[in-house]
This record gives structure tokens, sequence and C-alpha cells, in this order.
């Protein structure tokens, strides 16, 4: 494998037909990012994972592939297994630094005082025993102010319910027609029974007064 700074004008097209040519992968790499876009001047992280592999003796290279280089891959960063660290010519130990983590078997590329330029998409690279893997690539926007996502709306189906014109005067007349209904019926019950109970009384009475009087 060559030194990582005689390997930055390669293009992606030649790594990859260098890689076929290797032999088939052992390995695979996966790459996640907390977020595609970063404002300027903060900072970000670039994960990559090794699967099926133990990483205790693989170093990690670090590519970026922009519009402006025209698909070639740019050399970031290499790191190795002692932990020594070689830069690509525009990018220093102040910015950039990578992180392992052998229990999890993962590399992290970490990025600080982020510039418009920083943008495009990083891709991990490892070698071992000749093969080389690839991960997947993961985009970077570097943007001056975050994009906003416009709320969507639902239309709502008319409504072909009849409304009442004025439910403020129609609510308490159903009110007090079923509340006084009763009500009155009840009474007029009640009247009845009173009226033929005094009359019933009147009888008694008259009937005892006149028995006394023959007595």
């Amino acid at each position: 494998m060559k030194h990582p700074s005689d390997m930055a004008p390669y293009s992606c097209c030649f790594l990859l037909i260098s890689f076929c040519v290797t032999g088939v992968q052992a390995f695979s790499l996966l790459q996640t990012s907390k977020s595609p876009f970063v404002l300027v001047k903060e900072s970000t992280e670039i994960s990559c994972t090794l699967k099926s592999h133990n990483m205790d003796q693989i170093g990690v290279y670090w590519y970026r592939q922009t519009a402006v280089t025209t698909g070639d891959l740019e050399f970031v960063i290499f790191s190795s297994i002692l932990n020594k660290v070689t830069y690509g010519p525009n990018f220093s130990s102040e910015r950039v630094s990578v992180t392992r983590e052998n229990f999890r078997n993962t590399f992290t590329l970490k990025m600080k005082s982020l510039q418009l330029s920083d943008s495009g998409v990083y891709y991990c690279m490892v070698e071992n025993a000749g093969r080389v893997a690839f991960g997947n690539g993961t985009s970077l926007q570097v943007v001056e102010t975050l994009p906003t996502t416009a709320a969507t709306t639902t239309m709502r189906k008319p409504c072909k319910c009849k409304k009442p014109q004025n439910p403020k005067i129609s609510s308490p007349v159903m009110c007090s027609t079923v509340i006084w209904a009763p009500l009155a019926g009840f009474a007029l019950i009640l009247v009845i029974v009173l009226g033929a109970t005094i009359s019933y009384t009147k009888r008694i009475y008259r009937r005892t007064r006149h028995f006394y009087r023959k007595q």
C-alpha cells in the first residue's frame, strides 16, 4: 500500500479498480454521522465501523470527494495502529483528528471550526493483507444557516352538516320543553287527585252529619 500522500491524486475509480484486483474483501465498513448539515465554525463527527474483522492490526485512511476535484479523492488523514497520524496538505491537527474504539471496532473522524470548503463526501478506507475496503461514504454540507422544512397543511373536507342558525336560542327552548312537559303533567295529575280527595272527604262529612242528626 502506498503512502497516503502519494495516493492523494488518485481518483475514486482507480482505487476501486485496485481494490478489485487485490481480491475479494473479507470485511466491510459502515459509516454514520450525527447530521448531514453543520453550521460554519461548528464541529462534527463521522464514524466508521469495521464489520466481521478485528481492527487491532489495522490503520484507517480518510478521503474527501468534492465537485471541485471533479471526482478525485483528496487525502485527509491517516491514523496507524500506533496512533501515528499523517495529514493531507489541506488539513492539520488543529482541526482534524481520528479516534478509535477497539471494543466497538469503530474509527471516528472529528472535525472542528468547519468552513464552507469542508463540504463533500467523506470515505473511510482500511487495508489489511493486501485487501482494501471502502466505507459507504458520508455526505457533509457546511452551511451558514440550517435548512428549514415548511409545515405541511392538510385540506379538510367541507362539512355537510346543517348547523342551527341561532344555537343560543334553540338550545334553551329544547331544554325547557323536555323539563317542563313532565312537570306540567305531574301537576295536572296532582290537582285531579287533590280534587277527588276533597270531594270524597265532603261526602263522608255530610253522611256523618246526617247520621248524627237522625240520632
